[in-house]
C-alpha cells in the first residue's frame, strides 16, 4: 500500500512539476539540467537503484539504501542500461557529450537549476537549488527524483551534488 502510495505521490509531482528546466549560459561544460527525469529512466533499472526515502518506509531494509546515487555515462552500452530509447527531449551524442544521472530522496517537485559548478582534479561539483516560493504548498511526502546533466565529456572520477 505504501508503495501505491509513494508511486502516486511520485506521479502527483512529476504533473506538478516542471519537466525540463535548462540552466545560465553561464554554466561551464554547455550544461543542461533535465530536473525530472524519471520517465526517461527504465523501470528495471529504478527497481535496482533504490535510494533511502527519509522518514517515510516502514521497512527497516531501507537503512541498507545509500541516501543518493549518481552514475556517469558516457558510452552506448552505459547509456542502453539506464534509458529508454529514443528519448527526442535528450538527444545526445555520446562521442561529443556525457550525462550525469543523479537520484535521491526529495520532498519538492518545483523546478530546479544548477547555481555552480566546478571541477577540481577529479571530482566534479554541482550545486543546486530548488526554486521554492515562499507561502504556497511546496513540499510532498518524499520521493525518489532523477536528475540528468548533460554536458561537454570532460575527465572526472566521481561527482558531488550539493543542495543549497
Amino acid at each position: 500500500m505504501k508503495k501505491l502510495l509513494s508511486l502516486g505521490v511520485l506521479l502527483m509531482g512529476i504533473v506538478l512539476s516542471i519537466f525540463f528546466v535548462g540552466c545560465s549560459e553561464e554554466l561551464p561544460y554547455h550544461t543542461e539540467l533535465y530536473g525530472n527525469a524519471v520517465s526517461w529512466i527504465r523501470e528495471d533499472f529504478q527497481t535496482e537503484n533504490p535510494v533511502r526515502v527519509a522518514g517515510f518506509s516502514d521497512v527497516e531494509d531501507d537503512k541498507q539504501y545509500p541516501k543518493t546515487r549518481t552514475f556517469i555515462v558516457s558510452d552506448e552500452t552505459e547509456y542502453e542500461k539506464i534509458f529508454w530509447d529514443d528519448i527526442a527531449e535528450l538527444d545526445v551524442n555520446l562521442s561529443e557529450k556525457m550525462l550525469i544521472v543523479y537520484t535521491f530522496s526529495i520532498e519538492y517537485v518545483r523546478p530546479a537549476k544548477i547555481s555552480k559548478m566546478h571541477l577540481d582534479g577529479d571530482v566534479l561539483t554541482v550545486e543546486y537549488e530548488i526554486e521554492l516560493i515562499p507561502g504556497t504548498g511546496n513540499a510532498v511526502s518524499p520521493f525518489q527524483r532523477w536528475f540528468i546533466l548533460k554536458l561537454d565529456k570532460i575527465n572526472f572520477s566521481s561527482v558531488n551534488f550539493v543542495e543549497r
